[in-house]
């Protein structure tokens, strides 16, 4: 499972607060993705709407029922504040 980005979907449809977890559907009326968030300056339904596509919800699922847990890549990354002068290695 490549993981590098996590793909969303961007919409206009209406996710209110607490109504996550909806179908996102097509004209057509075929499942492709799952309502997650809503980036909302005002707290309502009005915004940016966020889904996951169906196939990573798939992913996940298959994931979930294999192993009992999804991974996910970890970056060993620590962020401190920058010194003028650094240490000299003993290397």
């Amino acid at each position: 499972m490549d993981l590098k980005y996590q793909d969303f979907i961007q919409t206009d449809a209406a996710i209110n607060p607490g109504n996550s977890g909806g179908a996102l559907v097509d004209t057509d009326g075929r499942l492709i993705g799952i309502n997650t968030a809503i980036y909302s300056q005002s707290g309502g339904s009005e915004g940016i709407g966020l889904a996951i596509p169906t196939d990573l919800a798939r992913e996940v699922i298959v994931s979930l029922v294999k192993d009992g847990k999804v991974t996910r890549g970890y970056l060993g990354v620590h962020i401190q504040p920058l010194r003028l002068r650094w240490p000299r290695s003993s290397l």
